[in-house]
């Protein structure tokens, strides 16, 4: 725990907390744990959280 809110440093929202709930950011570092490119990873990441932000 971050002491933060979603969102932070913008204005928490549903937006943000549909990132954090579906684990895109946990996901990522997983990823690159077991052996994706850590640029993969995080191009990966921001194409989820671009969907979520997009919807």
């Amino acid at each position: 725990m971050t002491g933060r809110v979603a969102g932070y440093a913008g204005p928490p929202n549903a937006k943000a907390a549909e990132v954090i709930s579906k684990y895109i950011i946990v996901d990522m570092y997983a990823k690159a744990i077991q052996g994706m490119a850590p640029e993969e990873a995080a191009k990966w990441a921001h194409g989820e959280a671009t969907k979520a932000y997009a919807a």
